[in-house]
């Protein structure tokens, strides 16, 4: 008891049809690593699977970004360009030292830049040779356009996980907002 009948049913196959028994086991196994190919692959195409583009924008163009000659809220974005491995051009204005702090770098071309709301950081993007088609200003929404464009996989995919990072985004405002607050 509990041994093996396998013995005894190899010694009961028929001498002629080894052969065409041999045949098929190799066409079935010819088979069998076809379809064991075709199934790994489409295991690792989702694996590997990149988010698809939510634009049509050209993810080689070179955005410039427009800040003050200081970290401060450019900073953030320049960090995120950099992540993302995206060329930029970082056009910094001159703040002038004390006591009159001459801002004259920026407001002299403050509203020639073709801004809906001209400030600081701004970005332009998408240059057609004559035309910016992206203006941009404000650092949340410039960071967002770049996820968005670049680093779709950190942008968020669906309306919960959009409302967390909006919830995110508020509360570290605000901490920023109170430990930035009394440098002023």
């Amino acid at each position: 008891m509990g041994q093996s009948n396998l013995g005894h049913f190899q010694s009961q196959a028929v001498p002629n049809t080894q052969s065409y028994m041999m045949q098929d086991n190799q066409e079935e196994s010819k088979v069998q690593q076809e379809v064991v190919e075709k199934i790994v692959t489409k295991e690792v195409e989702k694996i590997v699977e990149v988010p698809a583009k939510l634009h049509n924008l050209n993810l080689k163009s070179k955005p410039t970004l427009g800040y003050w000659n200081i970290r401060g809220l450019g900073a953030q974005i320049r960090y995120l360009f950099h992540y993302a491995g995206v060329e930029f051009e970082d056009k910094m204005y001159v703040y002038g030292p004390g006591p009159d702090y001459d801002r004259s770098d920026w407001t002299n071309v403050k509203f020639n830049l073709g801004l809906d709301f001209p400030n600081l950081p701004y970005l332009l993007d998408e240059n057609d040779g004559q035309n910016y088609k992206v203006k941009l200003t404000e650092t949340m929404a410039i960071m967002k356009y770049v996820c968005a464009k670049w680093l779709p996989e950190l942008y968020q995919q669906n309306a919960v996980e959009m409302s967390v990072c909006e919830m995110l985004q508020d509360k570290l405002q605000t901490l920023k907002q109170a430990a930035t607050m009394p440098c002023y």
